[in-house]
This record gives structure tokens, sequence and C-alpha cells, in this order.
């Protein structure tokens, strides 16, 4: 996945495109989906 700032991640497959996700910024990596509520 691409974010905002351009930079490309790895996802699980069941994050679509719009989904907000949480970064963890130590590693740069995906850490979890954020609820929209």
């Amino acid at each position: 996945a691409k974010i905002d700032n351009g930079y490309e991640i790895q996802v699980p497959l069941f994050i679509n495109e719009g989904d907000t996700v949480r970064i963890d910024t130590r590693t740069g990596a995906y850490a979890d989906r954020v609820s929209k509520a």
C-alpha cells in the first residue's frame, strides 16, 4: 500500500483502499486498522 506521503508499506489483504491504518513509526510497519467511529 502507498500512503499519502508516498511511502509504501506491506498491509494485510483485508485492508481496502480508503481504510485508515496505524503505522509503527519506529519500524515503518503496519500496526493495525483504525476504526472510523
